[in-house]
């Protein structure tokens, strides 16, 4: 007959005698002291966005075969939201996968449908990465391509380049400010 295991005062969870802490509540037995959770810093003000614009000093700093557009578009604005984005320009039938946010800048033909791909992190930053674009990505005019295995983090005012001519700055997210409350008095922004 085997020997029956001691419990824990707390939640009565059986435990062997080397164990440091309790596997039902995590009470430590040495202090009788449960850990507390960690401190975690709140998602808020960690929101970010793209700013995607077609870029001529860029244009001009590569060997081109399309012409660069005579009216690009305005300046498009794409909020992150979701935990991998993958930038690219989608032609034809061609259906990208769930959580991906679809950048379409001027029709960039040195695009590929799958770009780029941003990974965001526990702190809230983003991570850019090649998933094997045919035409890689940069940090500046004149500058290499990203290696594949390369994995650069993004901070704001980042930019990196796309196919011929495009831009992508990374910024904070500004929040609108809150409206009024009943009582005239201004309410702070939730996030």
């Amino acid at each position: 007959m085997a020997a029956e295991l001691p419990s824990c005062p707390v939640c009565r969870t059986p435990h062997n005698l080397a164990a440091r802490f309790c596997l039902g509540c995590r009470l430590e037995f040495a202090t009788g002291l449960r850990p507390q959770p960690p401190f975690l810093v709140p998602f808020r003000g960690r929101r970010w966005e793209l700013h995607i614009d077609a870029d001529r000093d860029y244009y001009d700093s590569l060997p081109q075969d399309p012409d660069f557009p005579a009216e690009p578009r305005p300046t498009q604005v794409i909020p992150l939201h979701a935990a991998t984005v993958v930038v690219g320009f989608r032609r034809g039938s061609v259906r990208l996968p769930a959580q991906t946010e679809l950048v379409e800048p001027p029709p960039d033909p040195g695009i590929s449908t799958f770009h780029a791909q941003l990974d965001r992190q526990p702190d809230g930053r983003y991570l850019l990465r090649d998933p094997g674009s045919l035409n890689g990505i940069r940090l500046g005019p004149g500058r290499p391509r990203l290696a594949r295995q390369d994995v650069i983090p993004l901070n704001e005012h980042d930019r990196f380049f796309l196919g011929s001519w495009t831009r992508i700055t990374v910024r904070r997210r500004t929040e609108p400010p809150s409206p009024p409350s009943p009582q005239g008095r201004t309410r702070t922004a939730q996030a």
